[in-house]
């Protein structure tokens, strides 16, 4: 019985290991932002810098890091 299960499971590597390769997602090869092209047109959007606190965890002595958005924050400590 072992050898029955051990087989199977061999069996069922081996045919993952030896099956189709996953394929990579298709990469635009034009200019990104290219005169004409979707992504020329739209403004670029800003990312807002994260800042990380260390908060204490309810019932415990250890401290939890936390990062959030500078407005986040701001509602975090209004208690919204």
């Amino acid at each position: 019985m072992r050898k029955l299960l051990f087989c199977c499971c061999v069996a069922a590597f081996a045919t993952a290991a030896t099956g189709a390769p996953a394929t990579a997602p298709e990469v635009n090869q034009s200019a990104p932002n290219a005169p004409g092209t979707p992504l020329a047109d739209k403004p670029q959007q800003t990312v807002e810098k994260k800042i990380c606190r260390s908060l204490e965890v309810v019932f415990s002595h250890r401290t939890e890091r936390v990062c959030m958005t500078a407005k986040q924050w701001e509602e975090y400590d209004r208690g919204d």
